[in-house]
C-alpha cells in the first residue's frame, strides 16, 4: 500500500479481511480493507480492494485492484 500512494501508518493499521463473494467474482484472491484505510491511486480512483498472489508459498504480494465500470 505505502508502494502506492496510501499513508505508512494506514498501511499498518489496516487489517485486511478476505472476501469471498469479491474472490468469485474476480477468480482470484482477494482482500479488502476498510474505507477509512483507503486511498485514492494516480488514477483518481479509491483503493480498498488487493488481490493478493502467493510466490515460492513464503512470498505475499498485494496488488491494489477495483471493478471495472
Amino acid at each position: 500500500m505505502a508502494i502506492e500512494g496510501a499513508p505508512f501508518s494506514a498501511a499498518l493499521k489496516c487489517n485486511p479481511k478476505y472476501s469471498q463473494s469479491n474472490s468469485k467474482a474476480f477468480k482470484a484472491t482477494i482482500y479488502t480493507i476498510p474505507l477509512k484505510y483507503s486511498f485514492t491511486d494516480m488514477n483518481g480512483f479509491k483503493v480498498s480492494m488487493f488481490d493478493v498472489r502467493s510466490y515460492l508459498w513464503v512470498f505475499h504480494i498485494a496488488y491494489p485492484t477495483q471493478p471495472e465500470f
